[in-house]
């Protein structure tokens, strides 16, 4: 007995030990029943994820409809009446062919013109036509979201004219709900804007500042004529630039 105390330290500790010991000769003993307990375990957990998922996908293929109709009526509104979007789905690889989301492996398709195959976004649209497609995606998707503030940067790349003007459209429709801040470089999309800065930057003794200036209705003028015809401004580029904010403000006013 002394030996044994002096090994654990306390007669206590000791048949603590002991206890111990017997949980584990009894789990050593007994592993083949827990080890089928836990597969049986393990196989309705996973009928019922695969249930659940089966449930999911239906769900999804559903509102992927929904969306793609959607989107396909907000890309018209951008100049692209003959753009075709779809959803399409795949099963998830692995095993059991599930992950943490489901079932479903997900990719956007479009074409672009007609008699083309649909076509992965990301591997067929242009600069331009991603913009678009971003814009009108979000369009729809705030829809259904309590999205209070929305940026975009740049998304005029790869855009002029018409669709231009159709983007800085949109962008007045979705500013009416909440707050949109568009970084841009296109007089068709900035005339929209209800408060309108211009960012610039210079150096001074080796350091570059950056320059936030609020602009009123003169400034907004000359900052139009300028993006519209470069640093020359003169009396026409203004008064164009005039026609643009007055156009805008109307169609603006349309929108209540």
């Amino acid at each position: 007995m002394k030996r044994i105390t002096r090994k654990y330290g306390s007669e206590e500790e000791a048949l603590s030990h002991a206890e111990n010991a017997m949980t584990e000769l009894s789990d050593i003993e007994d592993s083949t029943n827990k080890l089928t307990k836990l597969e049986a375990e393990l196989k309705t957990c996973m009928r019922e994820a695969k249930r659940l998922s089966a449930i999911l996908t239906d769900i999804r293929k559903k509102t992927g409809k929904k969306l793609q109709k959607q989107v396909e009526e907000e890309l018209s509104q951008l100049n692209m009446k003959g753009v075709r979007f779809s959803v399409e789905f795949g099963e998830v690889a692995g095993e059991n062919n599930l992950s943490a989301t489901g079932g479903d492996d997900v990719w956007y398709l479009m074409s672009a013109n007609a008699g083309e195959a649909p076509g992965r976004i990301n591997r067929i649209a242009s600069g331009g036509e991603l913009a678009r497609i971003m814009l009108a995606m979000k369009n729809v998707l705030s829809r259904k979201s309590d999205t209070t503030s929305m940026v975009f940067d740049e998304i005029d790349t790869g855009v002029s004219g018409v669709a231009a003007q159709r983007v800085g459209e949109k962008l007045a429709q979705l500013a009416k709900n909440r707050q949109v801040l568009c970084v841009t470089h296109l007089p068709q999309i900035a005339v929209m804007a209800d408060t309108h800065f211009s960012i610039s930057k210079n150096v001074k003794e080796g350091r570059t500042y950056t320059r936030v200036e609020a602009l009123d209705f003169e400034g907004r003028k000359k900052e139009l004529a300028r993006i519209s015809g470069g640093e020359n401004i003169t009396e026409t580029s203004l008064s164009n630039a005039a026609e643009q904010l007055a156009a805008a403000e109307k169609f603006k006013g349309s929108l209540a």
